[in-house]
């Protein structure tokens, strides 16, 4: 079992590059259409964000260690699950249990 979570990290590692290749693909869409309509202000605004978010994506962050304590039932797995997103970009952090070794 150990195995397969470990290939699926590996897999989940891959997946700031593809939403950033798709983010970026977005951006050039927007792009195009705007250059092709010349007035709407509001494509450039929303091909800019995208570049921006597809930018961040594969940008490098400092490693962060999160360890969550107390007893047994209290939320801390809960909590953990909530706030992966807030600690690393898309698709968030890792979540390991002190169970899984």
């Amino acid at each position: 079992m150990q195995a397969t979570l470990d290939a699926q990290s590996n897999a989940l590692s891959l997946l700031p590059l593809f939403l950033s290749i798709r983010a970026a693909i977005r951006s050039n869409v927007r792009s195009t259409k705007r250059r092709q309509q010349q007035s709407d202000e509001t494509i450039a605004i929303h091909a800019n964000r995208y570049f921006e978010f597809a930018r961040r994506l594969v940008e490098p962050g400092p490693p962060r260690l999160l360890a969550i304590g107390g007893k047994s039932g209290t939320g801390k797995s809960v909590l953990a699950r909530d706030m992966a997103h807030l600690i690393a970009p898309p698709p968030g952090s890792s979540v390991k249990n002190a169970d899984e070794r």
